[in-house]
């Protein structure tokens, strides 16, 4: 059984990938697919090589890497639009793949491209999409005859409104051990990840992380570093342009458009809107860090905080309950009630209940060493044995057999 699984990276990362490697977008399909997978970014090549040995083949592919594509492409000597390169390259791969099933890691692409690539795929037995965050309207998935999601919160929420809905959790890829040296525990506490105005999203992160950064050294790598500097003003201006961005996509026709004009490819590549940061948040702020930077970051950080986004209000569902772990960090998370489905309570993993308990056991960890490596130790042999990738394709083929039937 064929799987075509679409996604989209972070126009931030594809930037910063490609200016570190600026040869790159010269080199022919393959090998900047083959690049980009060791760098470990998102999902990467994770699902497509857990899945290598089954009767289910996974093809990926990174819809908005302009440069990959254009490469594939030329390679297919395909001839272009080049207002539209996006979804007739789209189209060429889904119709030379002809899959069984469509998997939609972005499901913010248009409703005409998602027909459209449909449209091209005769052995085409069912289209599923993603869900790992909060969503805005059932609508969103119309077009999916499934929903696969991590967050349990959404998923009966998804269920309750008349989607079909599988869950799967997050896993750990233990080959990103092999890439990331161990250079010495250079970060005390440290959190990677967004802090995004969006309902659902960080309202709550961003009132943990003020705290913190008032009583702790933490350091905040996060993409919002660039618009911390920004005015009230500007933040609102972003928060305006992506809801229209959110539009516009929505019409195939009129995105196509608007993708060809500079100015309307800016705006329709807008990051979620952050959140606005203060000053005191900045001075802890550091840069951005992706694929296999992040996860240095975690290898050689003391404590590694999580707290969930508010979607996820009673669960711990996550990526970063397994990448930190994995990677030999101490986690300090937000107790959620399905959380021992996972890793033992302050025996794998350190939980808080609220800012104040927060705050104490950051203090213990730091005090107390030796007992903060053995949960650390603790928390990547049950990441590494129990929540491996190799591990959760068990329930991922489950999930395919079903909606292959």
């Amino acid at each position: 059984m064929k799987i075509l699984k679409i996604s989209s990276f972070y126009p931030r990362y594809l930037d910063d990938f490609y200016f570190k490697n600026p040869n790159l977008r010269k080199v022919p399909f393959s090998k900047q697919q083959e690049k980009l997978n060791y760098d470990a970014f998102g999902w990467a090549d994770f699902w497509p090589h857990a899945l290598g040995g089954s009767e289910y083949e996974m093809t990926e592919i990174t819809a908005n890497n302009r440069h990959a594509q254009l490469a594939w492409a030329r390679e297919n000597n395909l001839n272009l639009d080049d207002k539209n390169w996006y979804v007739e390259i789209l189209r060429a791969q889904a119709r030379k793949i002809n899959p069984d099933l469509l998997f939609f890691e972005d499901r913010n692409i248009s409703r005409d491209t998602i027909e459209s690539v449909k449209s091209v795929c005769p052995n085409l037995r069912h289209t599923t999409a993603w869900c790992g965050t909060h969503y805005k309207h059932i609508s969103e998935f119309d077009e999916f005859d499934s929903v696969i999601g991590c967050i349990p919160d959404v998923n009966q929420d998804l269920q309750k409104k008349g989607a079909r809905v599988f869950h799967l959790s997050h896993a750990f890829d233990t080959r990103i051990l092999e890439r990331v040296p161990m250079t010495g525990k250079k970060h005390n506490l440290s959190f990677v990840g967004q802090i995004l105005d969006s309902k659902g999203m960080h309202g709550t992160r961003s009132k943990y992380l003020e705290t913190l950064a008032s009583n702790t050294d933490i350091e905040i790598f996060s993409p919002q570093l660039l618009t911390g500097i920004k005015s009230v003003a500007k933040v609102s201006a972003h928060k305006a342009l992506y809801g229209l961005a959110g539009i516009v996509k929505k019409n195939h026709s009129v995105s196509e458009m608007v993708r060809g004009s500079d100015i309307g490819k800016k705006i329709l590549e807008l990051e979620e809107p952050p959140a606005a940061i203060s000053k005191r948040l900045r001075s802890h702020m550091r840069p951005a860090v992706f694929g296999l930077e992040m996860f240095s970051t975690m290898r050689n950080s003391n404590i590694s905080f999580n707290i969930h986004i508010e979607a996820s209000k009673n669960s711990a569902s996550n990526m970063r309950l397994f990448e930190a772990t994995g990677m030999g960090s101490c986690l300090l998370t937000d107790n959620k009630k399905n959380l021992s489905e996972f890793f033992k309570e302050n025996v794998e993993v350190m939980t808080y209940d609220s800012q104040e308990d927060c705050l104490e056991k950051i203090s213990w960890l730091q005090k107390n060493q030796s007992v903060r490596e053995k949960i650390a130790k603790k928390g990547q042999e049950k990441t590494v044995t129990n929540h491996t990738f190799s591990e959760r394709v068990k329930d991922f083929v489950k999930i395919l057999d079903e909606v292959s039937k």
